[in-house]
């Protein structure tokens, strides 16, 4: 099944894209042009299901509205993930790996996203 995950952030809205059973970061968008970027995204990479992770309060009915509306304009599925902590989680991971400074603090919405979509592929493989 071709995946589609969604780090939907206040700024930015990171992607990833899964190959096989393997998460690939894919795109940051700015919220301004996300919508259109994602459904455009969706609609070329013949995706099946959106997953997105969802924190809590009201970026959680933000990320809910934002993903019901690409679902609703593409026909995928809609998959709910919990995503606390994964930003937090994937800059220790970053800071904690051979990445230079200078590009760990570039946007890292898309590595979110694959890490949102590498544990939901994980636990899910059948």
């Amino acid at each position: 099944m071709k995946l589609l995950a969604i780090d939907y952030g206040t700024k930015r809205v990171g992607v990833a894209l899964n190959h096989e059973w393997l998460a690939e970061p894919f795109a940051v968008y700015e919220r301004s042009t996300a919508l259109d970027e994602v459904v455009k995204l969706v609609r070329s990479e013949c995706i099946e299901a959106v997953v997105i992770g969802i924190s809590e309060g009201k970026m959680a009915e933000d990320a809910r509205r934002f993903t019901h509306e690409v679902c609703a304009k593409t026909g995928a599925k809609y998959i709910e993930v919990d995503e606390t902590l994964t930003s937090r989680e994937t800059h220790e991971k970053l800071a904690s790996s051979a990445m230079s400074k200078q590009k760990r603090q570039k946007p890292i919405d898309h590595y979110a996203a694959a890490a949102i979509l590498q544990d939901y592929l994980d636990t899910h493989q059948s």
